[in-house]
């Protein structure tokens, strides 16, 4: 499957894991109004989301209003009307990706087994894991842009993208460890990210310690430090000029790529609209990055009386 089209890949799973899960829930009701069982209780955990964390632990009377129980030892129940809770929104219980459960209770049969978590250490937790989930979709997006780019055979933009990568890999699991959450690998996996590719941002990142993108003995961190170029003004003008010539041919090339792509780029007629504007999007930064370190290269020529206009 081509990189491209792996972007919309987790929306697409989303949608299809919450379909069954709401799937199965009706089945489960259906099933309870058949034999006339109305009270539902709702697993609870911790660093439920905040519509989710007030409802979790809780019993919910699903077809009337609230009032009180006895479980299987007589001990009094309370339970919550079904339409006062947060049930039916988007990011309420059994949402979108809601990952609590409902199980019937049967009153003087069942104990109630989940309870509501404290408020405040589980809003605490919400937010580590927020951070959390968000170090993973970089990790993802990394992933996702380096096969666009070894599509497109740019092995300045592969050693780049493999030092991003790993940085984001690493600034993941160092968060974890310092906030006591679990890593799980199988939240940063991709689509057509394998083995093989694997491999070779391992040598993407090789050859960027060779060629001085990163220093090997220097830990990774979240900035783009690592993209910035060498200390230009310690460079030979014959460098300078040298590097020059090589941006402007890199650019003119992606000109070429930006106003031929069916050329550059086979079943580029084929390729969806979204696909394509990526593609031209990319070339059109990389020119601009090209530009820039043009510029920069032209500026300290200037200070030094070697440029020729």
């Amino acid at each position: 499957m081509p990189a491209f089209v792996l972007v919309n890949c987790i929306t697409y799973c989303m949608d299809i894991r919450t379909t069954v899960s709401n799937t199965a829930h009706q089945a489960q009701f259906d099933r309870m109004d058949d034999y006339g069982m109305n009270l539902v209780e709702v697993s609870s955990h911790a660093g439920a989301r905040p519509k989710c964390a007030k409802d979790q632990g809780k019993i919910f009377n699903r077809n009337g209003s609230a009032g009180v129980t006895e479980d299987l030892h007589g001990k009094k129940i309370r339970y919550y009307a079904w339409k006062d809770s947060s049930y039916g929104e988007p990011d309420g219980l059994l949402g979108i990706s809601c990952g609590h459960q409902v199980y019937p209770f049967t009153p003087g049969i069942d104990v109630q087994r989940y309870f509501p978590y404290d408020e405040k250490e589980n809003a605490d937790l919400y937010k580590k894991t927020q951070v959390q989930r968000e170090l993973e979709r970089r990790v993802r997006r990394s992933k996702r842009e380096y096969m666009v780019l070894d599509e497109l055979s740019d092995e300045e933009g592969l050693r780049k993208a493999s030092v991003t990568l790993k940085q984001r890999q690493q600034t993941l699991q160092q968060y974890c460890a310092d906030n006591g959450l679990s890593y799980k690998p199988d939240r940063t996996a991709v689509v057509g990210y394998n083995r093989t590719v694997a491999g070779k941002v391992r040598k993407s990142l090789t050859s960027s310690i060779k060629s001085d993108i990163i220093k090997e003995n220097k830990p990774l961190k979240i900035s783009m430090q690592f993209f910035s170029e060498k200390d230009i003004e310690k460079q030979e003008s014959a460098s300078l000029k040298r590097a020059m010539r090589k941006y402007q041919k890199r650019i003119e090339e992606h000109e070429e790529k930006i106003n031929n792509p069916e050329k550059y780029v086979p079943g580029w007629k084929d390729y969806p609209e979204y696909r394509k504007q990526g593609l031209k999007k990319h070339w059109q930064k990389e020119i601009s990055n090209f530009n820039e370190s043009i510029n920069n290269r032209i500026e300290e020529l200037k200070k030094r009386g070697d440029y020729d206009e």
